[in-house]
């Protein structure tokens, strides 16, 4: 009887002791095109779960909801939905693509979801709307297209060639580069919308060929970046290959003849437009957004990737702040992913969301009011300095430049072609 009573005793304890569990949702694009930054992301985000799990100090225990919004609008409304409508999930890491993030604005709004932007990049997602439950720790594409248009007006660059995708995301490139390109002093050589599903680009290319531009700027995301970056190639299209978050048809580049190639875009058509330069011999810079800044870009070009250039937020994990500590950490998990470029924000975010519940508790509303900007001002995290101003956006973001060398992306002032080396397509 005395040793029942003493389990019954320990059990009670443990009862009593046990953390109250608390859900939060991861949403990134985990298939498609852009798996591999989706992956990187929720890989990041699980970490940061679970470094706060074995922290004894921690009030709660936390679950972490993983969605996959495809980097597509419709599901990113259906996992938002899904997500809102639980109400034992009280906040969410939410969207890399754009295009997702501005379709489930509203469903966050309307479900009083705190959300936490990681990746995505267009500033309407937090300035179109006075939405007080969407944030974002990441910084805009008017902040990488004004470090990148400076960058390519002060290496000489003064005629380029830009390719986006249609959508909201790729448009915003387009705009903004273009805004500070010409304010600069350059000159938009020609301007080529494609769709993300687009394969061929052989008459964007070969009537950019006909311009010829100093470089290409490419605003859109990986995918499609790679598509544009082989085709220039094979059309002779050999001018500098620059890029946004993302990687225009064929015939147009060719006709063209500009200096660069914008690409505003994300990397599955940016892979396609590269590849299609080669073979139609555009042979300029291929310039791209942060969209392309991962290894699914490089390892589907192979060595034509070199020299590509692509700006973006933030810095590579190993220079910031506790970035060794990051990958230690993140390496001792034996994710079968890298964390990849937007890994350092999917983690920051998820520790900023826990620590406005650690001290606000698991209410969405007390929530939202902890992540206001009286609360989240000059705060410390793996991405750098986090303040946010009166619509939830970060106003402290690092803009890095990248190139490609030798099949890794690596940052312009760590590179041989900043210190004259090599030399980029002109």
């Amino acid at each position: 009887m005395r040793h029942a009573f003493i389990a019954l005793f320990a059990l009670m304890s443990l009862a009593a002791n046990a953390k109250e569990t608390v859900r939060i949702a991861f949403i990134g694009p985990l298939t498609g095109g852009n798996s591999a930054i989706g992956l990187g992301g929720r890989n990041s985000a699980d970490l940061a779960v679970r470094l706060r799990n074995a922290d004894a100090k921690a009030k709660y225990s936390y679950e972490l909801v993983v969605l996959d919004d495809e980097c597509k609008p419709d599901a990113g409304v259906q996992m938002a939905t899904k997500a809102g409508s639980d109400r034992t999930i009280v906040g969410g890491v939410t969207n890399y693509c754009s295009v997702v993030a501005m379709a489930a604005v509203d469903t966050y709004h309307r479900f009083g979801l705190p959300a936490i932007v990681w990746g995505a990049v267009l500033p309407d997602i937090t300035y179109k709307n006075d939405f007080k439950e969407v944030h974002r720790v990441n910084g805009t594409m008017i902040n990488q297209n004004e470090t990148n248009a400076k960058f390519m007006a002060e290496h000489g660059y003064r005629n380029v060639a830009i390719i986006h995708d249609t959508t909201d995301y790729g448009k915003g490139h387009d705009k903004y580069f273009t805004q500070f390109f010409t304010q600069a002093g350059g000159k938009i050589a020609g301007d080529f919308g494609v769709t993300a599903d687009q394969q061929d680009f052989t008459a964007e290319l070969t009537q950019i060929k006909a311009l010829r531009p100093d470089a290409l700027y490419f605003g859109g995301l990986t995918p499609i970046g790679v598509r544009i970056r082989a085709q220039m190639d094979k059309l002779g299209l050999n001018v500098q290959f620059d890029g946004t978050s993302g990687i225009v048809n064929d015939a147009q580049i060719k006709a063209l003849r500009p200096d660069a190639l914008y690409f505003g875009g994300l990397t599955p058509i940016g892979v396609r437009i590269r590849a299609q330069m080669d073979k139609l011999g555009l042979n300029v810079q291929f310039d791209g957004t942060s969209g392309i800044v991962n290894d699914d870009f490089i390892k589907a070009l192979g060595p034509i990737a070199e020299g590509a250039l692509a700006f973006r937020e933030g810095a590579p994990a190993e220079k910031l702040a506790h970035g060794k500590d990051f990958l230690e950490q993140y390496n001792k998990q034996g994710y079968a992913q890298p964390p990849e470029a937007y890994g350092p924000f999917a983690y920051a975010a998820a520790v900023l969301l826990m620590d406005a519940i650690e001290k606000a508790g698991p209410d969405r509303r007390k929530i939202i009011e902890q992540l206001s900007p009286a609360h989240v001002k000059d705060v410390d995290s793996i991405a750098g300095k986090i303040t946010f101003d009166d619509h939830g956006q970060n106003t402290v973001p690092v803009i890095t430049k990248y190139v490609v060398q030798d099949g890794k992306w690596v940052m312009w002032e760590d590179s041989e072609y900043s210190s004259g080396k090599r030399k980029l397509a002109k």
